[in-house]
């Protein structure tokens, strides 16, 4: 019961964090989202963020030029993670920026 009730509190901490950051995802403000989860970076919930957004490559316009370097920082966080299903999302999500950005030339001064 004891292990229960642990669980059920972890649970309902994610959940917390997650409709959070879901009112950012539904104005469609990444680059909060980013920041919030980098200030208080939680693999599970960083998981499930990319597993809706960026893994399944389908909301890859709320990546830009502008929030792609701290997006960056924060997959490099989930890679570095001990658990398989985060490094593989961390790393999916690194392909689908390099392929969405690949064609971007930058330009020198």
């Amino acid at each position: 019961m004891k292990n229960h009730k642990k669980f059920m509190e972890a649970m309902n901490l994610r959940l917390k964090k997650l409709n959070d950051l879901k009112i950012w995802l539904e104005k469609k403000d990444f680059s909060t989202v980013i920041k919030r989860l980098n200030m208080q970076f939680e693999p599970a919930v960083t998981s499930d963020i990319l597993s809706i957004t960026i893994v399944d490559n389908s909301r890859m316009d709320l990546i830009n030029l502008d929030n792609l370097p701290s997006f960056l920082i924060l997959l490099n966080k989930l890679i570095s993670d001990k658990h398989d299903s985060f490094v593989y999302q961390g790393l999916k999500s690194i392909s689908n920026c390099y392929r969405a950005f690949k064609e971007v030339q930058l330009i020198r001064f």
